[in-house]
């Protein structure tokens, strides 16, 4: 549903005009459910989906950011989905933002691609590092920025998965506008 302006109501739909069919599937067969979160992710015909109860965080519905270092988790709270993405396939998981509209995902990836001038790029916000993957095949540096521990686990590999991968790859799980002050100083 949709949250009710200048309220926590939920409005509830039966189908969303720019979510794919699979999400539009869900939605069509999905209870209320009470005020909890749920997200869906339906990269084709399967359709994916975790709740959290109360507070929602990217970080594995788990820690929100609070700005202090905490332990990295070594093993993910949810399985790794496999998105096939033009010549290769990108990992991610349910607590991680990804465009569910793959055609449209992969005229943005044309798109950047055939703008990209130069040997470095920074690619900020970067979630699970698709444009990062795609820029590594031929870039000398990639740097990605991205506050989601978990996104940044799925970035690394993605980005080295590449046909050929950057030679220097740097990560930062810190949020975006932090990166670009302390780069400022």
């Amino acid at each position: 549903g949709f949250q009710k302006r200048g309220s926590n109501e939920t409005v509830l739909v039966k189908s969303c005009p720019v979510c794919c069919a699979g999400i539009n599937a869900f939605i069509a067969g999905m209870p209320y459910i009470n005020g909890n979160r749920i997200t869906v992710f339906a990269p084709g015909d399967e359709c994916y989906s975790g709740e959290s109860c109360g507070d929602f965080s990217d970080e594995s519905y788990a820690r929100p950011y609070t700005g202090k270092k905490t332990a990295r988790q070594e093993e993910p709270l949810f399985p790794v989905i496999k998105v096939p993405l033009k010549d290769r396939i990108i990992e991610t998981d349910i607590s991680c933002f990804f465009q569910s509209n793959i055609p449209m995902l992969e005229k943005a990836v044309d798109m950047i691609i055939s703008r990209a001038e130069g040997k470095s790029f920074y690619d900020l916000y970067c979630g699970v590092g698709v444009f990062g993957s795609f820029l590594a095949d031929f870039a000398e540096r990639i740097v990605s920025v991205e506050s989601s521990l978990g996104a940044v686990k799925h970035a690394r590999k993605n980005i080295a998965s590449g046909p050929a991968g950057a030679s220097a790859r740097d990560f930062y799980s810190i949020p975006v506008e932090r990166f670009v002050k302390q780069s400022e100083n």
